[in-house]
């Protein structure tokens, strides 16, 4: 056997991993590597990369036998956030929350992680407002649209208007209605 081989496995299997649960629409935990120095227990709240992104996860469980194949494609987590961890029996009610109802228990860890300022800043929503004068060429669903905004609200979706999505985004682009931020 090649001994840079045996050192390589050895400091591979040597790394502590451990399964983190994302708060999205999965029904499983991933698999990712804990940093030297860090020290980490089921409920820890941490930031991860999953894709192109970082999100807030939570530390489902120690993951004692990780799979071999797949220890050079872990990813370290990236840091524990210094807010109290998710306790047992929150974390026992997710799984059965999400057995008896059929859901991704990502997306029931999402719920249960709704605490405001602590997760990071709001996401930026665009939508369309009514901003100008109303044309002078109407069809039904430019009516329908300018019912809808008419109330000076910020609509956000096309469901509201009973419209298709391509066709507010492309009346947000004409002198009447506007994208804009909430």
């Amino acid at each position: 056997m090649d001994h840079s081989a045996r050192t390589f496995t050895a400091s591979a299997a040597s790394a502590r991993v451990v399964d983190v649960l994302v708060p999205v629409a999965l029904d499983r935990a991933y698999s990712y590597r804990v940093p030297r120095g860090m020290e980490l227990k089921p409920g820890d709240l941490v930031c991860v990369p999953l894709g192109p992104r970082e999100v807030v996860a939570v530390v489902w469980v120690e993951n004692a036998n990780p799979d071999p194949r797949l220890h050079n494609r872990l990813k370290d987590i990236g840091e524990k956030l210094d807010v109290p961890p998710l306790k047992e029996e929150l974390r026992t009610l997710v799984d059965w929350v999400a057995n008896y109802t059929l859901s991704a228990r990502g997306m029931v860890l999402r719920m249960c992680l709704r605490m405001g300022e602590h997760l990071g800043p709001e996401r930026q929503r665009m939508g369309v407002r009514l901003v100008g004068a109303v044309p002078a060429r109407m069809t039904p669903a430019r009516r329908r649209l300018i019912e809808v905004l008419s109330d000076g609200l910020f609509c956000s979706t096309a469901s509201r208007a009973r419209a298709r999505p391509k066709f507010i985004s492309r009346l947000s682009r004409k002198p009447f209605a506007g994208l804009s931020s909430r």
